[in-house]
């Protein structure tokens, strides 16, 4: 995806969310990033989708039951395996694109948790994105 695809795709993905993406620069880093390791992306993308829709799920309810005992347990790896697979697309970035995400979103802190929440839940309108467009034809 060349620079003026990767924005009128993030301008799409914006209006079918609603709003502006906050980490909208780094989203395109990872599309830009995507051409050599596209299933790699669609992996963090399908992860990300359930870990948006996982966190949304303990948020509201807690981990304590059996039941979320086990999303939160599939939460937690599936956290892992997605800082795991931005870190394999990054290996293309340069060393200050690997360095910023690293601080950003993989450093092991509160702040930079919530970021990676907050990131990949944006991530996550990629897959809802793509549905629609299947669901429409």
């Amino acid at each position: 995806m060349d620079h003026i695809e990767t924005e009128s795709y993030l301008d799409a993905l914006e209006n079918v969310a609603g709003r502006k993406f906050r980490h909208r620069s780094d989203i395109k880093v990872l599309l830009e990033l995507s051409s050599s390791r596209a299933n790699v992306f669609e992996e963090i993308v399908f992860y990300a989708k359930f870990i948006s829709n996982a966190y949304a799920v303990l948020r509201r309810t807690g981990s304590a039951g059996e039941d979320t005992s086990r999303l939160s347990a599939e939460f937690e790896e599936k956290l892992g395996r997605s800082a795991s697979l931005i870190r394999t697309m990054l290996a293309d970035a340069t060393p200050e694109v690997r360095t910023n995400f690293t601080d950003r979103f993989l450093a092991p802190s509160p702040d930079s948790m919530a970021r990676f929440l907050d990131f990949l839940n944006e991530l996550s309108w990629i897959k809802n994105y793509h549905n629609d467009k299947k669901r429409a034809r």
